[in-house]
């Protein structure tokens, strides 16, 4: 149940309910989340921490989301080449977040691309309303606006 709902809250941009919840729970998933899960609900966790980061600019959420990059990082180092594009993404995020701004743009097509190439729409259109939300923040609107319209293009395909 706690993958699920750390996998709700990502997915309808409860930041604030799955960071909080991410934060309690920290890494006890471990002995709890079944083998398929197991690497894609640090991910969601992840991505609720940086969603609250970029809205709160916490360093609680700040430290525990570059705890689940780095984790996330590890997973793929080992192998499991299903979340090259939530790493991409949680890249992208940590990029926005330290100020990073020459890399964050090309993390976040790189993300897009990626999820892509996987067949993963879900993680593209995520990528594409994050990186939406960053160029709102930076003032261009009609990019934005852009990145939303791939975005629901993505959502779509999933079905």
């Amino acid at each position: 149940a706690d993958a699920w709902r750390s996998f709700l809250c990502m997915t309808f941009g409860d930041w604030d309910r799955g960071a909080e919840d991410a934060l309690t729970r920290e890494d006890s998933y471990n002995k709890f989340v079944p083998g398929w899960l197991y690497g894609l609900e640090p991910c969601w966790r992840g991505m609720c921490l940086y969603g609250m980061a970029r809205k709160s600019g916490l360093d609680k959420y700040k430290k525990a989301a570059a705890k689940i990059l780095k984790e996330v990082k590890g997973f793929v180092k080992k192998g499991c080449v299903n979340l090259v594009g939530y790493e991409l993404l949680l890249e992208a995020e940590n990029a926005v977040l330290t100020g990073k701004h020459k890399t964050a743009v090309p993390a976040f097509e790189d993300a897009i691309k990626v999820s892509v190439q996987a067949g993963f729409s879900q993680i593209a259109g995520m990528a594409c309303e994050r990186y939406a939300l960053y160029l709102s923040e930076l003032g261009d609107k009609v990019a934005a606006q852009g990145q939303l319209k791939r975005a629901i293009d993505f959502y779509a395909r999933r079905g």
